[in-house]
């Protein structure tokens, strides 16, 4: 990676996608447990990962190859809904 000291890591794409949605249920359960702190540093990480696959299903698209997994991030995003 150009401008970085270390060498980075590779996921498969449908890895990534699994890791989002162990997140999105772990998001949830800290929405349910009111537990504000928790959900927020969550909340942060899984948008993060929801960038890159948003990014990744770009990728394919333009490359014309399918999805390695069933649904689009693009339905399942995550939003900031603590107080809903």
């Amino acid at each position: 990676m150009p401008g970085r000291r270390f060498p980075g890591i590779v996921m498969q794409g449908d890895s990534l996608s699994t890791v989002f949605d162990a997140l999105s249920v772990c998001l949830n359960d800290a929405k349910r447990r009111k537990d504000e702190d928790v959900y927020f540093e969550l909340l942060g990480f899984a948008e993060m990962l929801q960038g890159q696959l948003l990014h990744y299903e770009k990728t394919l698209l333009e490359i014309g190859l399918p999805l390695p997994y069933s649904e689009s991030i693009a339905r399942r995003l995550v939003r900031d809904e603590f107080d809903t």
